[in-house]
């Protein structure tokens, strides 16, 4: 049985549904170095399909705080398995296993979501522009792309989704303070219409 050494795409946060943001590391056993972020739109056998965004803060912070705690649980438990003879083992031996255990699985389950009205803003811009990326983590070749494809599809129509995704591009593509207002108008409006769904 070999260490690994090579890549590994870790640290996953900001899931709404298959599309997430996790970085890559390089590893020697476990992720030590990142190298780059990606926003992914669909995990694959051998990697990733998607495109780099500006290194992650959470998803880095978090690939550590989780592969550390797994780490620690696993020495925890061989620790209390071999220095404590079966017989003289007390609840107490496992207190640093339970500690560990419960810092990863609030690592992984709790601190990598989204909260529910930001999945909400992400799921509704993933429906229209197959993206639940914020414009400012794209790179600004697809930002622009994306946001030509919206106003060549708003002209014309009233719906607030359209229109929530279009302001938010134009606000942060253009630095348009006006559009920022009619973004958040838009949102407003589709909160009071209960288009919205709260996962």
């Amino acid at each position: 049985m070999g260490i690994r050494i090579g890549t590994i795409f870790t640290g996953t946060v900001d899931r709404v549904g298959e599309q997430s943001v996790q970085t890559k590391f390089f590893m020697i056993g476990v992720p030590l170095v990142p190298l780059e972020s990606y926003f992914v739109l669909q995990e694959q056998v051998n990697g990733v399909s998607g495109f780099v965004v500006p290194l992650h803060g959470k998803s880095v912070g978090l690939a550590y705080a989780r592969w550390g705690s797994f780490i620690g649980a696993v020495i925890a438990g061989i620790h209390a398995m071999v220095t404590t003879r079966s017989w003289n083992r007390s609840a107490a031996d496992f207190v640093p296993l339970a500690v560990c255990l419960v810092a990863w699985a609030i690592t992984t389950f709790f601190l990598g979501s989204l909260g529910k009205r930001e999945k909400a803003r992400r799921s509704v811009l993933r429906s229209v522009t197959g993206l639940a990326a914020l414009p400012s983590m794209l790179p600004a070749h697809v930002a622009e792309e994306v946001l030509k494809k919206l106003e060549a599809q708003s002209a014309g129509t009233a719906d607030p989704a359209l229109e929530f995704a279009t302001a938010l591009y134009r606000a942060h593509l253009l630095h348009d303070p006006a559009a920022t207002e009619r973004a958040e108008a838009a949102w407003a409006r589709l909160e009071s219409s209960a288009s919205v769904v709260w996962a």
